[in-house]
């Protein structure tokens, strides 16, 4: 059932007008943000942009959040912009207590063309080795508090985050936005497949077992953790049957889901409105299942 922007599945059905949406305003607040670096498994050099807030104390523990760009071919950078984060309020996560990591994983743009070429045919499980490293370092130095980390992105950081949700335990909890989950059924529903067979190295016929391996479906049974699932509607790059699969695969699971689709939305949108709801569901998503916080108003957003 849906209403106004988007609607909502879960355990109960929720009814959602967008309208009250508009009034949602969006205030920045002042944080650090700087380039760090770490090593993934593989001994590759990483770097992301963390952002802490201006009163951060080194020693206290954080409790974590990884916002993982799309593309794969972009990057995070250190100076803030909302046409970068339109979706993830990262300072509001600051204002919470958070700090935010977000990685510049193998593939990512600006660091040459090797890096670009590092995830070839290794989707998913070296971009999550990237990303878990890069969790790793900040737990390791002391101001992470493993027990409190979560994960977010759209598109192929909706992909990652997807393949975290299946493949790992280490999350508290995750939100899958727009996000890859079979490269076979979705090589056959994408209006660019052959974006597919230029990371993969070829099609699902003729090579299933790569397509099993980066796929987050295939780890379904793995899955344990909280995970929103936001995608738009009229999205031809990534359908929504992407979104389907992974929210009946953690429904049969009893992993604890949302699925949120956007009426009209394809692959981004233009309306401010459905921008805000993203950004909101987020910050309550995130601030309920690792702060603690109440949820009660995600329905009526």
């Amino acid at each position: 059932m849906s209403l106004g922007l988007f609607s909502i599945k879960s355990g109960s059905v929720f009814n959602c007008y967008g309208g009250s949406l508009l009034s949602y305003h969006i205030q920045k607040l002042k944080s650090n943000r700087e380039i760090i670096s770490w090593q993934s498994s593989d001994g590759l050099e990483i770097e992301g942009v963390l952002s802490t807030p201006v009163e951060f104390d080194a020693n206290n523990k954080y409790p974590l959040l990884v916002v993982i760009h799309g593309g794969p071919a972009w990057a995070s950078f250190p100076i803030f912009s909302d046409c970068f984060n339109e979706k993830y309020p990262i300072e509001q996560f600051i204002e919470k207590g958070f700090i935010v990591l977000e990685p510049n994983y193998r593939g990512s743009s600006g660091y040459g063309n090797e890096f670009l070429k590092a995830n070839y045919r290794k989707l998913g499980i070296a971009d999550y080795e990237d990303v878990i490293s890069g969790v790793d370092k900040l737990v390791d130095i002391g101001i992470a508090d493993k027990n409190r980390v979560g994960v977010m992105g759209w598109s192929n950081g909706g992909y990652i985050s997807a393949f975290c949700s299946t493949f790992s335990n280490r999350f508290k909890a995750i939100s899958v936005g727009g996000g890859i989950t079979n490269w076979s059924t979705h090589y056959v529903n994408t209006d660019i497949p052959y974006f597919i067979r230029m990371y993969l190295g070829e099609n699902p016929w003729n090579d299933p077992e790569i397509y099993a391996k980066t796929s987050p479906m295939t780890y379904i049974k793995s899955a344990c953790t909280p995970t929103l699932i936001q995608h738009g509607e009229m999205d031809a790059r990534i359908p929504t049957a992407d979104a389907y699969e992974l929210y009946q695969g953690l429904r049969d699971m009893e992993v604890e889901t949302d699925l949120v689709i956007f009426k009209g939305m394809a692959y981004s949108s233009d309306q401010p409105g459905i921008n805000v709801a993203i950004m909101k569901q987020n910050l309550m998503w995130f601030s309920h299942y690792i702060l603690g916080e109440s949820m009660e108003d995600f329905s009526v957003l």
